[in-house]
């Protein structure tokens, strides 16, 4: 396969970075081949990361809502049954679930994360409809809020950028 021909029918986009970039600058440095104009198209951008020995997983959402709760299920024990009830309730929502992270063993413990549009009262439906079909589960409900930029930092990006341009144009010298 050429590399014309390779690059077209790729089907992921990868970047490598110093680990210091997100230690010390606390950010993610996007890949020169991410459709920006995609990412401009919405507000809002959800960042899941899933955490394992060894690595990082980090899947991102474009958001038209700043709205958006987590659910957290946890099951003592599941079966088949239980699977497939909570499943389906999940399928047949109104409004597709943003992230579901399937059933996940932790200290003998059968968690599953979903997350959802809407407010901590739009989770507490969800919650009472898989409670109508599997009554043996703890839950919890997050609102997740918004980050705020810290409005220093970005200034200061965005004063030191001005500087180094400026420092690139050569100026007449007068005598």
């Amino acid at each position: 396969m050429d590399e014309q021909n390779g690059a077209k029918h790729r089907l992921t986009r990868h970047l490598l970075w110093a680990s210091e970039e997100t230690i010390e600058r606390e950010r993610i440095p996007l890949p020169v081949e991410i459709n920006r104009d995609l990412i401009a198209k919405h507000k809002y951008i959800l960042g899941i990361f899933a955490p394992s020995k060894d690595f990082l997983k980090v899947t991102a959402y474009y958001l038209d809502t700043s709205d958006v709760s987590k659910i957290t299920f946890v099951f003592d024990k599941i079966d088949d049954d239980i699977v497939k009830k909570v499943s389906l309730v999940i399928k047949d929502m109104p409004q597709s679930p943003i992230h579901v992270s399937g059933f996940c063993m932790k200290q003998d413990k059968y968690i599953y994360e979903l997350y959802v549009k809407g407010k901590k009262e739009d989770a507490a439906d969800i919650v009472a409809v898989v409670q109508k079909y599997a009554s043996s589960f703890h839950t919890s409900i997050e609102e997740i809020h918004l980050k705020q930029q810290d409005r220093s930092r970005g200034i200061q990006a965005v004063e030191h950028g001005k500087q180094k341009k400026q420092t690139r144009q050569a100026k007449p010298v007068k005598p």
